[in-house]
């Protein structure tokens, strides 16, 4: 009786100290420094199919605009891969892509952007934003939409119509997109705001 306890208590001892448990499958949680280089192979890596489909573009749009999202990172306290990684929401390979990819896909800069949006609208705007560029309405946003952020924040912090204060796209010398030339008819332009 002895023997056959001493066989039961070791079989159990293997079995708890046996075997690992299983490690998930995928690409291993990127660390390091956030730079343009390491966000550009982050998504590459994460997101191959979206990526080669044309959903996700690995550019930025200009040459200023990768420091510009690095620094806009900083300043939401973001400043290793780890913590890009921790930005994408769980269900982003299905929810996520879907309605980038409804909208003709998006960049790197746009997809990190709206990535801080999602994870906290209003400290992005107050903080990051920094008037760097400007949106119309909820419809430049599918991901945030997608993802419920509160467009009120975004519009009363001024980013629709134009930017915020200080915000400057330059002046072509043309009034006719403010919808008061003058002529007395409707040029167009929305005095509704659409709820914003």
């Amino acid at each position: 009786m002895r023997a056959s306890f001493l066989a039961v208590i070791a079989a159990l001892a293997l079995l708890a100290c046996g075997h690992p448990a299983a490690k998930p499958a995928g690409p291993p949680p990127p660390s390091g420094p956030v730079t343009e280089a390491a966000i550009v192979g982050y998504l590459q890596q994460s997101f191959p199919a979206a990526v080669a489909e044309g959903t996700l573009k690995l550019d930025w749009g200009s040459p200023d605009v990768p420091a510009e999202v690095v620094d806009e990172l900083a300043i939401m306290g973001i400043d290793d891969m780890g913590e890009v990684a921790a930005l994408v929401p769980a269900d982003f390979a299905t929810k996520g892509l879907d309605a980038i990819k409804a909208e003709g896909g998006t960049n790197a800069a746009g997809l990190m952007r709206d990535l801080m949006i999602i994870h906290d609208v209003r400290g992005y705007f107050e903080k990051a934003w920094r008037n760097h560029w400007s949106a119309n309405g909820p419809e430049d946003f599918p991901l945030p939409v997608a993802y419920g952020v509160d467009f009120q924040v975004i519009a009363d912090l001024g980013v629709f119509d134009g930017g915020g204060e200080g915000y400057d796209e330059g002046d072509d010398g043309s009034d006719s997109a403010d919808g008061d030339d003058d002529d007395g008819d409707d040029d167009g332009g929305d005095d509704d705001d659409g709820g914003w």
